[in-house]
């Protein structure tokens, strides 16, 4: 088509079109209402990735967004978070042994480099 855009402008579209996902899904949801969003959110994303750059070489950056943003959702579920469950407790005196994820991460590096023994 033309010439591509500059890299910083490609992920502003990339970053676009991940805040307007929730807008995209609804917007396909008006038209197939058996759909759940996040997967109408993730096809209409991969058809601009695949289609958009023979309208504008901008709307597949923006369909790339897209598609990340619908599936952020089923993401978040597959990968576990780091300090484990999202629970926290008011108060650690409660329980003195329980750690939290950094502290265990330091402890193992600790260990691993001999500062502390076994």
């Amino acid at each position: 088509m033309g010439e591509s855009p500059e890299p910083l402008v490609t992920v502003a579209a990339i970053v676009a079109g991940a805040g307007a996902s929730g807008a995209v899904s609804g917007l396909v949801k008006n038209f197939v209402p058996q759909i759940a969003p996040d997967i109408a959110g993730a096809i209409a994303g991969g058809a601009l990735y695949y289609f958009g750059d023979r309208v504008h070489p901008l709307l597949k950056a923006f369909g790339v967004g897209v598609l990340a943003g619908s599936l952020k959702g089923m993401i978040e579920k597959a990968i576990p978070p780091i300090g484990g469950s999202s629970s926290s407790s008011s108060s650690s005196s409660s329980s003195p042994t329980t750690q939290t994820s950094a502290q265990q991460m330091a402890k193992a590096y600790l260990l691993t480099q001999g500062v502390i023994p076994n």
